[in-house]
């Protein structure tokens, strides 16, 4: 077989390989509630209300810019839903299409890789969400490419490359930055002791990293202009909330939950962890990082794998199982996998077979899917067994055409005048409800006055609870708080919005005259 034929015959089954990640990936395809409040944004953006939540109110209340404008740029053309999850499925096809260009020419070792990442639910849950998950994931799967597959006859080409990545994925969500914090220290180190500056602005990989870090930059002077701060109106709202004792245990047993429902995955992270561990120390007594070669690569990479988690586990991690370990697992199976198949070339094939085995096993006896089990409490739960009307064929047939109430509050603000009420869920229910229904956000995600109010002690992870006075809501204008609310909505008792203003006209003169 000739080199070429063997080339064209790898691209194929890498083709065919992708094709089944993005099967088994849609068969769950589904979208968060809480990337619902992104495309309220980018909702108001398209009517010409401006980047907000509530018409009128600059809060910025996603976490992910570079997500935005992509859900921005396709929502202009698609459907959002149903947008959001084609675009999870190309990303993940794209990120296959990378990784098999990470193990150019050896098939076995791509599929390695892929069982790895197959056999892991959260992986496969989070690449349609509507999240920035998918996003991440290939921008990170680009950044370890290009990090151990570039020459390293090219050092400031792949140093380049690297620090370009790093500023795109903290870009996407700023708290990956520990994650990718130390190779793009180590790739600045390299830059910066590489004797010949002076070809530095001839390079493409140059015009690329500046080129993120321009966009990088202008987002965030912007958004300190046009919110007042650079930061998400999340970071006020969650941050300091719970006692950091209480947020240790939770951190602890949010990667205690993800181990305990998903064990094969939990196992293959912890051994890719092992193996590139044992493939970073061996032979590499040198420390000079002058060239970043691939052993300090993929120590640099654990330690952002270790800082990651950390951190994870420092803020108690999050209500949806899995969620925020996503990237870390991803790191972990594709370094483990690549250092294998560097230590032992010949024994790749054994571990295709192995994780295969583990990755079908994990699908027959998966404890979450077909049960659709969460935490009794709601502390940790699997966000796509409980919203089972937000998956493909639902919002394909239906379009939320089935959410009466939020459809009624539309159908009243187009009829008598923009109306404001307080909710917890501001997802799906503030999409379907439209602009000209304010919401105030009771978790003060989407409100800068709330998110800065002290949190009460018995608040749940992602879903901070504070001491909100009545007279807040009268103040607002809030419907919620009105005898019959709702039963006068879907009558159009046209009295409701009148008697919510006159209340709220009522409380800013006592508060005046106090």
């Amino acid at each position: 077989m000739t080199e070429n034929t063997r080339r064209i015959l790898y691209w194929a089954l890498a083709l065919v390989a992708s094709a089944l990640m993005c099967w088994s990936v849609f068969h769950i395809a589904w979208v968060a509630d809480d990337a619902f409040i992104t495309l309220r944004y980018v909702q108001n953006t398209l009517e010409g209300n401006g980047i907000v939540y509530n018409v009128g109110d600059r809060v910025q209340g996603f976490t992910h810019p570079l997500w935005f404008l992509l859900l921005l740029a396709g929502s202009t053309v698609f459907y959002p839903p149903m947008f959001v999850m084609s675009l999870g499925m190309v990303l993940t096809f794209c990120t296959m299409l990378v990784l098999g260009y990470l193990h150019r020419n050896r098939f076995g070792t791509l599929i390695c890789t892929a069982a790895a990442l197959g056999t892991c639910y959260t992986f496969r849950e989070f690449q349609t969400s509507g999240m920035e998950n998918s996003c991440t994931i290939l921008l990170l799967v680009c950044l370890i490419t290009c990090a151990l597959s570039l020459s390293n006859r090219e050092p400031e080409v792949r140093a380049w490359m690297i620090v370009g990545f790093s500023i795109l994925i903290v870009f996407n969500r700023l708290d990956q930055a520990l994650l990718i914090g130390p190779v793009c220290a180590g790739s600045m180190i390299c830059l910066w002791k590489t004797q010949d500056k002076r070809n530095f602005l001839q390079m493409r990989s140059f015009a690329f990293a500046l080129l993120a870090a321009a966009v990088f930059c202008a987002w965030y002077l912007w958004a300190w202009w046009y919110y007042g701060t650079p930061l998400p109106n999340t970071f006020y709202a969650k941050l300091g909330a719970i006692p950091m004792a209480k947020s240790f245990a939770y951190g602890v047993a949010y990667v205690i939950d993800f181990a305990r429902d998903e064990p094969f995955p939990a196992f293959a992270a912890i051994a890719g962890i092992g193996i590139s561990i044992f493939y970073a120390l061996k032979h590499g007594t040198d420390l000079s990082i002058n060239r970043l070669d691939t052993k300090w690569t993929v120590r640099l990479l654990l330690s952002g794998i270790v800082l990651q988690l950390a951190y994870i586990v420092w803020i108690g991690g999050d209500f949806m199982r899995g969620r925020f370990l996503d990237s870390s697992y991803v790191c972990a199976t594709v370094l483990g996998v690549w250092s294998f198949a560097q230590l032992w070339p010949k024994r790749t094939d054994w571990l295709a077979v192995f994780l295969i085995v583990g990755m079908f096993s994990q699908y027959i006896f998966d404890p979450i899917e077909p049960t659709g089990r969460i935490v009794a409490d709601r502390t940790i739960m699997r966000e796509s067994t409980f919203w089972i009307e937000n998956r493909w064929h639902w919002i394909q047939e239906n379009r939320f055409e089935d959410h009466e109430f939020p459809l009624s509050l539309r159908k009243y603000a187009e009829k008598f005048g923009p109306i404001t009420i307080k909710e917890q869920l501001i997802g799906s229910y503030g999409w379907v409800a439209g602009s000209k229904v304010t919401i105030i956000d009771v978790f003060g995600l989407t409100d800068a006055t709330i998110a800065r109010m002290p949190a009460l002690p018995t608040s749940r992870i992602g879903h901070i609870r504070h001491p909100i006075s009545e007279s807040y809501f009268a103040q607002k204008g809030v419907l919620d708080i009105q005898p019959n609310w709702m039963e006068r909505v879907r009558t159009l008792d046209p009295t409701l919005r009148e008697d919510a203003l006159k209340l709220a006209e009522a409380e800013r003169k006592k508060s005046l005259n106090q």
